[in-house]
């Protein structure tokens, strides 16, 4: 772990995820060149698309104000959906934390097929979905959500670097992202404008994005420390 992440303290672990990310693709990189599954030819390719992605990165902070408009547009709704798929699957669940710790309110993530079998019930006019979807797969799977959701007035928030036109016509919003990487290293790009969202909504709330709601951290909180055997509280975590 690098300073940078030690530094992050209590708050929200953006720098730590990215790392952890970067981890477990060199971690792959040694497996396969350990039992013989990727090439040096295949190796240099990953290589090339981290250095070209970390190129990338260096346009997303262009992104912030569009962010931080929509933040300001949806930061009363009730609930907030995030889904992917594939490689991104991980980064809606991690945006939805993040939309969750740093902006105060419900987001729940879940995987693209899934939520519309299920979960598409609960979405209404004041519920935002952000769909992360790169150029590849998804497209079609995309479009039948961005399609039902514009015949009820669901409001979207579309993450892609895919330039099909359709795309702008079915979602309410879009949000351009830099293209010309694989998709399995998408997660490093899209989860950024995502943890700008959650950010900007806390302030926008008047809430503290790094702060802790009820005055402590759960995964600090002991119950022996608090209570009695019999349940009673001995110390309270905080003033009442």
């Amino acid at each position: 772990m690098t300073d940078a992440a030690r530094m992050e303290g209590r708050g929200c672990k953006s720098t730590s995820y990215v790392e952890a990310i970067l981890g477990a693709l060199e971690l792959a990189i040694v497996f396969g060149r350990a039992n013989g599954s990727l090439s040096a030819e295949k190796e240099a390719y990953w290589r090339e698309q981290l250095a070209l992605t970390i190129e990338k990165a260096a346009l997303i902070p262009a992104l912030k104000d569009q962010m931080f408009k929509l933040a300001e547009m949806y930061k009363d709704a009730p609930a907030h959906y995030a889904m992917g798929t594939g490689p991104n699957q991980g980064t809606v669940e991690e945006g939805a934390l993040k939309i969750i710790e740093m902006g105060w309110v419900t987001c729940e993530a879940e995987e693209l097929e899934d939520f519309l079998h299920g979960r598409y019930r609960e979405v209404g006019e004041d519920t935002p979905m952000l769909i992360v979807a790169p150029k590849g797969e998804s497209f079609e799977k995309m479009l039948d959500a961005l399609g039902s959701s514009k015949e009820i007035n669901a409001p979207t928030i579309v993450f892609t670097d895919d330039p099909n036109p359709l795309i702008k016509k079915l979602a309410k919003h879009v949000v351009m992202m830099p293209g010309g990487i694989d998709e399995y290293m998408t997660p490093l790009l899209y989860i950024i404008p995502m943890w700008l969202y959650g950010h900007h909504i806390g302030m926008a709330r008047g809430t503290d994005p790094a702060g802790n709601r009820y005055g402590f951290i759960p995964t600090d909180y002991y119950y022996d420390e608090h209570y009695d055997a019999e349940g009673n509280i001995t110390k309270p975590m905080r003033k009442y």
